[in-house]
């Protein structure tokens, strides 16, 4: 299999990678301003927190919790159904079934008139956007080249911000729409022309090169076995990371934040959207620093950076535990909310699928980042959920528990998290296997060879795959 040329690179990151994760974060920011929308409250009652007050407020804002995070529940089932199409529907397959899924859902949402269709609607798009953070960063990674595989895969963080950014400006900007229904309807049938080009274009692209070596291993996540390559150990760190990610509190700022603004800080007005649509597009700005040091610090290195985190969630739990009249409290709050958004970005928006990928054995890394996907999204409807009543009820100690969870990451990557930046796939796959102890792995890391196969080893799907050794030098 032939190295692909860079004009094909970039054609698969503007085509493929960038509308599959613009709809990843477009879809997950984008309702919960445009739920607070008085036309929206009037068609959906039950959800209605904008007409309402006292308990029923209260109670609504449970079932909006619910509608918002259908969205997560079936990206959920979405990534997990990978672990079942994996290898036998090719990559380019699956990532086709999930553009049309995702079609659907938005199609199905922007035309509901009733709440169950656009519960439905939310769900099937949720299915579609799950199987593409599976799929989409699988076949990335196994079709770059280790010497700049952390960029090239990195860029899914960085579309993420994008859909951050735009559902925000683009729902701010329809708010200010005279006609009532396009105000929420536009901005859900826009994303479309993402699914769009996902559909018309994955499948002039090449298949992955490694999947090809592996169309005849054996995958199956759940017969692992201690076979001395330690697969039951890599499989916790992919879930761990994934778990890190959602539970530090990045995506319920990226999903609440003009509800932060609104209700936690007590601004009024146009003003909590327009600092929402600021700091999502301040973290687009900040992801490009991720992008840029991925490949020279490394992954652990961005990892532990992303651990200040826990210092904005401290802050932030201090600033809002006064009265939302306290201007200098309001104010120091909101802008450790641009800080946080600085920290986030930099190891835990994208690197999470990069290192997942990373270290999955080949026979076994779509299952593995099925499943770890699925965690992903599991934590991420968790937050989804309870946020809405959360935030009005327990208020600034809500923020403690993610600064004990983002005051982990920093201690745990460094012990148990070993580096893989400019490491071949094959390599860091010997190291699993070569190192005495879990304890042991980082440090012999360390002396894994750069940018090319470990010597005397071939990896077992290289054997079986066409063409020569040297000819898959280039893709380890």
């Amino acid at each position: 299999m032939p190295p692909t040329s860079p004009n094909t690179y970039v054609l698969q990151v503007f085509l493929i990678t960038a509308p599959a994760f613009i709809l990843y974060g477009y879809n997950q920011a984008g309702l919960s301003a445009l739920l607070d929308l008085p036309v929206v409250a009037r068609l959906f009652p039950p959800i209605d927190t904008v007409l309402t007050s006292g308990s029923q407020e209260q109670t609504n804002s449970t079932k909006q919790g619910a509608v918002n995070a259908c969205f997560q529940l079936g990206a959920l089932i979405g990534s997990l159904s990978c672990s079942y199409f994996r290898d036998a529907w090719r990559r380019h397959k699956t990532i086709l079934m999930a553009a049309v899924l995702a079609l659907i859902g938005q199609v199905l949402q922007a035309c509901s008139f009733e709440l169950a269709q656009f519960i439905v609607g939310r769900l099937i798009l949720g299915l579609g956007v799950g199987q593409l953070s599976v799929m989409v960063p699988l076949r990335q990674s196994e079709s770059s080249k280790s010497r700049n595989r952390g960029r090239q895969v990195i860029t899914a963080g960085m579309f993420i911000c994008v859909g951050f950014s735009l559902s925000s400006w683009i729902d701010f900007g329809c708010s200010k729409v005279p006609y009532g229904s396009i105000q929420w309807r536009l901005p859900l049938a826009l994303p479309c022309a993402c699914s769009i080009s996902i559909a018309a274009s994955i499948m002039t692209f090449p298949e992955s090169p490694r999947w090809l070596g592996t169309r005849h291993a054996t995958n199956n996540l759940f017969q692992l076995k201690d076979d001395g390559s330690r697969l039951w150990w890599r499989f916790t760190l992919c879930m761990l990371i994934q778990l890190f990610q959602q539970t530090c509190r990045g995506n319920l700022i990226s999903i609440y934040t003009t509800e932060i603004f609104g209700t936690n800080l007590g601004l009024s007005g146009d003003l909590p959207r327009i600092l929402a649509a600021t700091s999502l597009t301040w973290k687009l700005l900040c992801s490009f620093i991720a992008f840029a040091g991925i490949d020279r610090l490394g992954r652990r290195r961005v990892f532990i950076i992303s651990g200040g985190m826990a210092t904005c969630m401290i802050v932030m739990a201090i600033a809002t535990s006064f009265p939302t009249s306290n201007t200098a409290a309001s104010i120091t709050a909101a802008g450790f909310i641009f800080i946080f958004s600085l920290c986030y970005p930099i190891g835990v928006l994208g690197g999470n699928f990069l290192y997942c990928n990373k270290i999955a054995p080949a026979h076994l890394r779509a299952a593995m980042s099925s499943v770890s996907t699925a965690n992903h999204w599991l934590w991420n409807f968790v937050i989804t959920m309870i946020t809405p009543p959360a935030l009005p009820s327990i208020g600034w100690k809500y923020y403690i528990v993610f600064a004990c969870i983002s005051s982990c990451i920093p201690a745990v990557v460094y012990f148990f998290f070993p580096e893989t930046s400019h490491r071949s796939l094959e390599a860091i796959e010997q190291l699993f296997r070569d190192a005495p102890t879990i304890w042991q792995i980082v440090p012999m890391a360390r002396d894994l060879p750069r940018g090319e196969l470990p010597p005397a080893f071939v990896a077992p799907e290289l054997k079986k795959d066409e063409g020569t050794h040297e000819e898959h030098r280039e893709w380890a």
